[in-house]
């Protein structure tokens, strides 16, 4: 976990979640600018999964976009709460199920994005952002989610 970052508790008067994946991560500066706007009113997720997978891609390109990387990083750890991609067996093959075009990666995303009731998931992935709005809607309803979107970063 980034150093200072906060990890993810339980508040009584509990605020609207919006989950971050790892390609939403690769969007530097707009990353930055849509964490500040919302963190106020939103508890901003990042997973570990998210954080390694951004990382590790930025590692495989050269040392200035690493770099770029960490001090996106420095910057939002402030606004963000780093959780768990601790999901369920069964939530996972839910998702694997109704999304068998998504990465195993994406999948994972969109089950911790589930399993933490989060009202948005804010990706790059258009695997991710292009599912139906039956599936959404099916797999929300399974989970007794009223309110989830999908936006494309």
């Amino acid at each position: 976990m980034p150093k200072n970052a906060k990890k993810h508790k339980s508040s009584k008067k509990s605020k609207p979640k919006w989950y971050f994946d790892a390609c939403a991560l690769r969007k530097e500066r707009k990353t930055i600018d849509e964490i500040r706007a919302r963190h106020i009113r939103k508890d901003i997720l990042i997973s570990y999964l998210a954080l390694g997978e951004a990382y590790g891609s930025c590692c495989s390109e050269n040392k200035d976009v690493e770099q770029a990387f960490k001090e996106l990083i420095e910057e939002i750890r402030k606004y963000i709460l780093v959780i768990k991609n601790d999901i369920s067996n069964k939530l996972f093959e839910d998702v694997r199920s109704k999304c068998d075009r998504i990465s195993i990666a994406d999948a994972i995303h969109l089950a911790t994005a589930l399993k933490y009731k989060c009202e948005n998931l804010i990706t790059a992935d258009r695997d991710l952002y292009g599912l139906s709005k039956n599936t959404k809607k099916e797999l929300c309803n399974k989970y007794g989610i009223s309110n989830f979107t999908i936006t494309k970063m």
